[in-house]
């Protein structure tokens, strides 16, 4: 009876559907394991159904994607967390950031250094051509300017850099060296901030979930540096501060036709669909 039995359960699991992964999951897969890293099935189907197979399915996401990490929910799978979804890039932690369900935070001066140069060849973002954000959990707004993600040329100079303060504001550097405000702050929950450059100048745009400013700021170049997240670095290799101590969840960076709007609501569902 219990040998029966047995062949029932064992009948019934390998007639189960198996799931049938992206593409775009595959080759993720493929890039953690290649660089030395870990992810088990069940993290990569989750983002696999509420990410990447419905950004391949609606709208221009993955094909203008330049880079684009999911931080939260990889418990046990740093290294999945630090490989870029879009090129096999392994960013680098720098003083010990925090890892948690709810992403990476900076203790104090830790930080993500991306590896991920605006200027490098075969990018779809450009000077008058940009899309770049992260989502955080519960932001705050201080007195101190907190730099959460950017690249910074004081050469030229120029930034592709999205910053919080007291104003209270975000402030979205989209290669220039001014800044547009978005003052209708968010504090609790997944807040997306989202800096959008689609022309050389009026079409400049800060954004906070879905409230969108538009700003006339011309644009100046492409700064030429690696970009730091939980803070901002620069072409004279170093940081300007400002570390971030809330958790962002996820980050990236694209080309103006990037459907950031689209993407923030599948990071959304996904981080609902698991429960952080």
């Amino acid at each position: 009876m219990f040998e029966n039995r047995r062949k029932r359960i064992l009948f019934a699991n390998n007639n189960k559907p198996k799931y049938v992964y992206s593409f775009w999951a595959l080759q993720w897969k493929a890039d953690i394991i290649s660089l030395g890293h870990t992810i088990d099935d069940s993290n990569l189907q989750a983002i696999d159904t509420h990410i990447f197979k419905p950004a391949l399915a609606n709208g221009n996401i993955y094909n203008q994607l330049d880079r684009f990490n999911i931080y939260a929910g990889l418990i046990g799978h740093q290294g999945a967390a630090r490989t870029c979804t879009i090129r096999k890039v392994d960013i680098t932690r720098v003083n010990s950031p925090i890892f948690d369900e709810n992403g990476y935070r900076s203790g104090g001066t830790g930080y993500l250094l991306l590896n991920f140069n605006p200027t490098a060849a075969g990018l779809k973002l450009s000077r008058n051509n940009l899309n770049h954000g992260y989502i955080i959990k519960n932001p705050d707004y201080p007195g101190t300017i907190t730099r959460a993600m950017g690249s910074r040329d004081f050469g030229t100079p120029t930034r592709i850099s999205l910053l919080r303060d007291n104003t209270p504001q975000s402030l979205a550097y989209n290669n220039d060296a001014t800044g547009a405000g978005n003052t209708n702050t968010v504090g609790s929950g997944w807040v997306a901030f989202t800096g959008i450059r689609t022309n050389g100048s009026n079409e400049n745009y800060s954004v906070i979930n879905n409230n969108i400013v538009m700003l006339t700021r011309a644009s100046v170049a492409v700064p030429n540096s690696n970009t730091g997240e939980l803070t901002e670095y620069t072409n004279l290799n170093n940081t300007t501060g400002g570390f971030d101590l809330f958790s962002h969840g996820a980050s990236w960076h694209g080309s103006k036709d990037l459907q950031s709007d689209r993407l923030i609501t599948y990071i959304r569902n996904y981080f609902t669909a698991i429960g952080i």
